[in-house]
């Protein structure tokens, strides 16, 4: 998830037990901004391509989240899609507070963007206990973060509901971060079949160990009767990533 996350139809979490941040960092002193350069120094050598595509603004990328990594294959992953014109719209299931969401609009604009979450966190029904994480968002807070809103559509409800009348929608990449078992496993349901051939699933959580998240299940539970496997990426928390076959010949 963006972080900690209540997504989707169906909410999503990041389940990360946050440290407090060491008091030397937590005021703008000297001794912070000497930290935040050096530490942004080390990510530009640890992270930067040498060559990265043109058209992506990759210091950005990686400099500007909590996960580098995981922005950078989404980058990457839209830059393919755009240079191999594969057609179709782009999706989030978890929305949470908007930040990937913003990075999807600003690196595919002239792409539709769907975007769906509870904006109140995890659904009940979808829960063995309560659990009120990632109910701190709100469509208009994500709508202030994201900022251009021109193509983009927000479904806020428990998904699949909030998926009725795109049954006929071509998708080109999908982001999937819902943490639990019933929404991936609905979200992988609805848009596979409607995958454009070579469009990406990705699904953040992967190797999140929390009990509630459920994610590893549901890909083992679909796949298990399709040709296509996934690549699993070093991220924060364990994305995989999944492409739809192209026809042969």
């Amino acid at each position: 998830m963006d972080g900690p996350s209540g997504k989707g139809g169906v909410a999503v979490s990041n389940n990360a037990t946050h440290k407090p941040i060491p008091p030397i960092l937590a005021s703008d002193t000297l001794p912070k901004k000497i930290a935040t350069r050096i530490l942004t120094n080390l990510l530009e050598r640890t992270l930067m391509m040498r060559e990265p595509p043109p058209r992506l603004k990759w210091h950005e990328i990686v400099t500007s989240s909590h996960d580098p990594i995981r922005n950078g294959a989404i980058a990457l992953a839209v830059n393919r899609i755009l240079e191999e014109d594969i057609p179709g719209a782009i999706a989030e299931l978890g929305v949470y507070r908007g930040r990937t969401s913003r990075l999807l609009r600003t690196l595919a604009p002239d792409r539709m963007l769907y975007l769906f979450d509870t904006f109140r966190g995890f659904p009940s029904k979808d829960l063995e206990a309560p659990d009120k994480r990632f109910s701190d968002t709100s469509i208009d807070s994500v709508k202030r973060v994201i900022g251009d809103l021109s193509r983009v559509v927000i479904r806020d409800g428990y998904f699949p509901d909030t998926a009725r009348g795109l049954e006929n929608e071509q998708f080109a990449l999908v982001m999937l971060d819902v943490d639990l078992f019933a929404p991936t496993l609905a979200g992988l349901e609805f848009f596979y079949s409607r995958m454009a051939p070579g469009g990406y699933i990705f699904s953040h959580d992967y190797h999140n160990h929390d009990p509630i998240v459920g994610v590893r299940a549901a890909f083992r539970d679909f796949l298990s009767n399709k040709p296509e496997s996934f690549v699993e990426i070093p991220d924060l928390w364990g994305t995989v990533v999944l492409r739809r076959l192209k026809p042969s010949g």
